[in-house]
């Protein structure tokens, strides 16, 4: 089973607080791996980006996406105009090698990552504030 991560730093966080959060983010994923077997995929750039003391770079400006995005059309990449003022998500993709209630990994999401350092987090597009409860089926919470 995937679970989809979208975790948005809160603005205004000094370089200390970046960093925090990087560090804080890379425990997440070392526990995870330890527990659960695997990470299906983590946005490596934006990691190492809050490691270094900064907010993460919007996806589509990564040299690997302007790559991806050439070998899918087989021209030249062009570089979009993307919004630098809107906090850029960290995104992660989780594989959890058993069924999880929403509540089991919004508890584990919670204990890995502080609110004071966070503005949200989206779990599968479901915001980690929202009451929603069930299960987690195929990537998406079961429906009620």
């Amino acid at each position: 089973m995937t679970v989809n991560f979208d975790i948005y730093p809160r603005q205004a966080l000094t370089p200390a607080d970046f960093k925090a959060l990087g560090r804080s983010l890379r425990r997440w994923l070392r526990l995870h791996v330890k527990q659960q077997g695997s990470v299906r995929w983590y946005d490596t750039d934006g990691l190492e980006d809050l490691l270094k003391g900064g907010p993460p770079r919007p996806l589509a400006s990564t040299p690997e996406h302007l790559e991806s995005q050439a070998a899918a059309g087989g021209g030249t990449a062009v570089l979009e105009h993307v919004d630098t003022e809107t906090p850029q998500p960290i995104c992660l993709s989780l594989i959890y090698n058993k069924p999880m209630e929403h509540r089991q990994v919004l508890a584990a999401v919670r204990r890995a990552l502080s609110s004071e350092l966070v503005a949200d987090v989206l779990v599968n597009g479901q915001s980690w504030d929202d009451a929603g409860h069930g299960e987690f089926h195929g990537g998406r919470p079961a429906a009620h």
